[in-house]
């Protein structure tokens, strides 16, 4: 039987070598050695914004070049990193390019190697097809959002049938354990947004309802001192999820609460 190629311990990697990357569209990326270090062992790994059908040619001035990260939320961070594990067997090692002596080793975290893949791709589709991008984003953050509802309905009880229903008595599993001052607030204030919502209509806008259920969680905010803990926060979040899909508003997940400070 084969053996299956070995990965290139990092002891045999010198500074300045070059690797050509396989990405995920079939292309290669490259990455270059900038440092190497005993204790603990690493080397210092920065990606490189060249993308090519083949491996890259050593005269290829892009390869000397720090790829900068401006893809989703990052902010120009260059892609430069500690990588502690031998190189994958997929990398091809293309040459060596000494640094120069103006060559700055930029400040780094730590990675694995086949984050630069990543990046590097990541990054070419960015500035190339970003229409594509964020509607794949989009897809899959809607995907995770019908996971999430999925899962939560499976959790518990659907909501009241009714505002009227919910607004009676909500919270009533806090009445053995939250002190009744923070329990009466805390109802007061779904009653003073359910009211409001009922004072809207059904036919209001979205956005509408949307501040008002944003003023709810503004509300706890204020109520809060501290006593506010992990029951009492999935409980609250979980109200505001059941008025949001009782007044049409589904699918909205953390833009319902993330204004939370508790």
């Amino acid at each position: 039987m084969a053996r299956k190629p070995a990965r290139l311990s990092l002891k045999k990697v010198k500074v300045g070598e070059v690797f050509a990357m396989p990405l995920p569209d079939g292309r290669y990326g490259a990455c270059r050695v900038l440092q190497t270090r005993d204790d603990p062992p690493g080397v210092l790994v920065a990606a490189s914004p060249w993308v090519g059908a083949a491996l890259p040619d050593l005269a290829e001035p892009l390869l000397r070049t720090i790829l900068n990260k401006t893809h989703h939320a990052w902010q120009g961070q260059p892609c430069a990193d500690w990588v502690s594990e031998p190189v994958p067997v997929e990398f091809v090692r293309v040459g060596t390019l000494a640094p120069a002596r103006k060559e700055a080793a930029p400040a780094a975290g730590s990675a694995g190697w086949e984050s630069f893949s990543y990046q590097v791709h990541a990054q070419w589709r960015w500035d190339h097809d970003r229409d594509a991008v964020l509607a794949e984003d989009e897809a899959e953050h809607q995907q995770q959002q019908a996971a999430y509802e999925s899962s939560r309905r499976a959790y518990r009880p659907l909501p009241a049938q009714t505002l009227d229903e919910l607004r009676k008595r909500p919270f009533k599993g806090w009445e053995s354990f939250v002190e009744p001052d923070e329990l009466s607030a805390s109802r007061r204030a779904v009653r003073k947004t359910i009211d409001a919502l009922l004072a809207l209509g059904p036919d209001a806008a979205a956005p509408l309802k949307m501040n008002l259920l944003h003023g709810l969680i503004e509300q706890f905010n204020e109520i809060d001192d501290g006593w506010i803990c992990t029951i009492e926060r999935e409980d609250i979040c979980e109200v505001a999820y059941d008025i949001a899909e009782l007044v049409g508003l589904e699918g909205y997940g953390e833009a319902l609460t993330g204004r939370r400070d508790w």
